[in-house]
């Protein structure tokens, strides 16, 4: 007579794992899950390994398994050699970067007093008083996170404050400060200059640096009154 090879119908998976990670649970061949494991935030990816019980079946879904941040399903399917499905389900939480830091704090114009680092919250930026405008940029730790308060700003009305608000993917949150000061510098100017007994020429004006003096013959000494246009000078 004919002899016909019988088709299995096993579709059992005999051992599943994740490489370096134990399931919160026993893994047993007869239970499809789910098996969870939880990783860091900066795991990007996982090795799920997966036996047959018997060799004609096929597995789908194990090998490496790329992670998305938070929670991740992974399905690992076993076809029998008669072409039936059994599919097991591990789910990888992949937690959120708690980094709400900055790696630098870059200034358009001046210098950042005292110099960056990460756990100093504060600062001053000193410019000239010329500088109308300055751009401010926080650059951030992690590349999850987020930070608002980066762009230009108007200096001409004064002394600013800037918030930089850094955001981490978990939703921590860091406020970094740069109070930027516009430098006055003292004026070298004279606002006035007075002759009692004599007369000036040319007439005095703060840009004309000499002058000759006109006085009677009889004046003997010269009385002279000025004024700095800054008080500091």
């Amino acid at each position: 007579g004919r002899v016909t090879k019988s088709v299995s119908k096993n579709n059992y998976i005999k051992e599943l794992s994740v490489s370096g990670y134990a399931f919160d649970k026993q893994y047993l061949k007869t239970e499809q899950g789910p098996y969870t494991i939880n990783v860091d935030s900066n795991v990007n990816s996982v090795m799920i390994n997966a036996i047959p019980e018997v060799e004609t079946t096929t597995i789908t879904g194990d090998g490496k398994v790329e992670l998305a941040k938070g929670r991740n399903v992974i399905s690992v399917k076993a076809t029998s050699e008669s072409n039936e499905d059994r599919i097991y389900t591990i789910i990888v939480n992949r937690a959120y970067s708690t980094d709400s830091t900055l790696k630098n704090i870059l200034v358009s114009d001046g210098e950042l007093d005292p110099e960056f680092d990460p756990a100093t919250l504060t600062y001053t930026v000193e410019v000239l008083e010329e500088v109308e405008e300055i751009t401010i940029t926080g650059i951030v730790n992690d590349a999850g996170a987020t930070v608002t308060g980066n762009g230009t700003y108007d200096l001409t009305e004064g002394d600013i404050e800037v918030p930089l608000v850094v955001i981490a993917e978990d939703g921590s949150k860091t406020t970094y400060k740069v109070n930027v000061v516009r430098k006055i510098v003292a004026s070298s100017y004279l606002k006035s200059l007075i002759v009692r007994d004599g007369e000036l020429y040319p007439n005095f004006h703060k840009l004309i640096t000499s002058y000759t003096i006109f006085v009677p013959n009889e004046v003997r000494s010269l009385d002279m009154t000025y004024l700095p246009e800054d008080e500091e000078a």
